[in-house]
């Protein structure tokens, strides 16, 4: 792969983030919906098999994402809270795409 094409590749993965996730539903109902079948298929499997591998970590994990995997975790399905999670992972990633700044993890203020 060239370097152009290697650029073209990662200037377009913003896009693609972003029909992923669809926002309608916070417009709507004031709550996101899941991953839409608009954007790239490969893209959204990563997303799903690295939410379904990271989700048994962060759940015990004591950050807000934890404690608000735990909460969902109670009241959904184990398929629906994956997809849940990869929708926000994909939310996260393209914040930090788009910003340019790195990631780092917020604690809050003891």
């Amino acid at each position: 792969m060239s370097s152009v094409q290697l650029r073209n590749r990662t200037e377009s993965q913003p896009a693609e983030l972003t029909q992923l996730v669809s926002n309608r539903a916070l417009r709507i109902q004031g709550r996101y919906s899941g991953i839409t079948k608009r954007g790239n298929a490969y893209l959204r499997t990563l997303l799903i098999h690295g939410a379904r591998a990271a989700l048994p970590g962060l759940s015990r994990s004591e950050t807000p994402l934890g404690a608000w995997l735990r909460a969902l975790d109670e009241r959904a399905h184990p398929n629906v809270v994956v997809v849940a999670l990869a929708a926000k992972l994909a939310r996260i990633a393209w914040a930090v795409l788009r910003s340019g700044d790195d990631y780092g993890r917020r604690t809050a203020a003891a």
